[in-house]
């Protein structure tokens, strides 16, 4: 039996007797096979060191890495969760678009991290390498990086070959990693893929394994709590766009919703649908309406990482939705169940902040309050940059 089937069952017993579980008891070191303490990062197995990406690539580094080519917001996410301490002195270039994907988060790290601000830059990946991918290599390559690390989403999105792209980056000995959580978040291998991997390649096993284990344990919870539900939760999910109309419905890139529960517009075909309507919510009698995304109003940011919570702007927001026609009439408005939720995190292991949140919010059987201030407590321990700012905004109660 392997260390990760182990692991599992591990996990498993631990969620079959204790009912109510929380995660004060995660260990702070996971032990190899043989029962042992994993050694120290310098007594790790020299290089080279080989790892599969999750695009089936295998990525093979021959000496320490010391610069690592961050080319989008998602994948600086990832590597700094991975690396730990220090992650920003081997950060080589920066994203472009940081603080325009991002604003509060943006600002954050200009503050927290001034240094970043002078590195070279990677134009936004996606038009970048749709238009001109020649231009992003030319960047990485001349930052001289031993690691660049690519968003799976972003790459895999551009239409045109990109051949030439990664063909001019094995040409200069430069090797590369993709990550990708989105749409894997919340199953058995997503952390193992993503900042399991990258922790080999930084002789970090040890950071790894601990990462892993509270990830794919705090999932596990949650799916076996659901499995003993009888009542399929049904959600209707939008990316806003203004209050005053519909804006991206969607059933696909919120695992967490797939997670807990269904989301209805796979009752009309999946996909995106910007023609949503009231005749098609009143059809699909949604338990709960979730507001997704990193809503802006008014040109301010109310909702994401290091955000203030600023409820009276959330609630003037909150009433220009309601005020829909027809929305006074739906089940889910008269039971206050409408909320402002944050998406972003789906890029890392900050993912499993949603499923708690919104697991706590619909039943707290499910999730209960000192088990999400509990997994906060070991996100803020792993990324890297603080969980304060983070919150979902409920219609009120009154």
């Amino acid at each position: 039996m392997n260390k990760d089937m182990r692991l599992l069952l591990v996990a498993m017993l631990v969620v079959a007797v204790v009912s109510v579980a929380t995660f004060s008891f995660l260990p702070n070191h996971i032990n190899n096979d043989d029962g042992d303490e994993i050694p120290d990062e310098e007594e790790i197995s020299p290089w080279p060191i080989s790892v599969k990406d999750l695009n089936g690539h295998d990525v093979t580094i021959t000496n320490k890495i010391e610069r690592v080519a961050v080319t989008d917001l998602s994948t600086l996410e990832i590597f700094a969760t991975a690396y730990g301490d220090g992650w920003e002195d081997v950060v080589c270039t920066m994203p472009a678009d940081t603080s325009s994907k991002d604003p509060s988060l943006g600002s954050y790290i200009s503050k927290t991290w001034p240094n970043l601000t002078s590195l070279p830059t990677i134009p936004e990946l996606g038009s970048a390498l749709a238009s001109d991918p020649h231009s992003v290599a030319e960047v990485i390559i001349d930052a001289k990086p031993d690691l660049v690390i690519l968003p799976k989403a972003v790459v895999d999105g551009v239409i045109d070959p990109l051949d030439g792209f990664y063909t001019e980056l094995d040409q200069a000995g430069i090797p590369y990693f993709h990550t990708m959580f989105g749409i894997f978040s919340f199953t058995s291998t997503v952390a193992k893929n993503n900042i399991g991997q990258l922790c080999k390649l930084f002789q970090n096993d040890k950071r790894g394994d601990e990462i892993v284990f509270f990830y794919d344990f705090a999932h596990l919870v949650v799916k076996n709590r659901l499995a003993a539900k009888a009542d399929i939760i049904r959600f209707y999910v939008e990316v806003p766009s203004s209050p005053s109309e519909y804006g991206n419905v969607t059933a696909s890139g919120f695992p967490e919703i797939d997670f807990l529960g269904y989301n209805i517009q796979n009752d009309y075909g999946g996909g995106d649908d910007h023609e949503f309507s009231l005749e098609k919510m009143v059809e699909c009698d949604a338990d709960w309406i979730l507001l997704y995304g990193v809503p802006c109003y008014d040109g301010k940011q109310l909702l994401g990482y290091c955000v203030d919570e600023d409820d009276e702007a959330l609630a003037a927001c909150m009433t220009q939705y309601l005020a829909r026609e027809g929305w006074s009439d739906l089940d889910a408005v008269k039971s206050k169940h409408v909320c402002f939720c944050y998406g972003e995190h789906r890029h890392g292991i900050g993912g499993i902040y949603d499923l708690y949140k919104l697991a706590n919010l619909i039943d707290e059987t499910i999730v209960t309050d000192d088990e999400l201030a509990s997994v906060i407590v070991h996100l803020d321990k792993y990324l890297p940059w603080g969980f304060e700012g983070t919150f979902t905004y409920v219609m009120e109660r009154s």
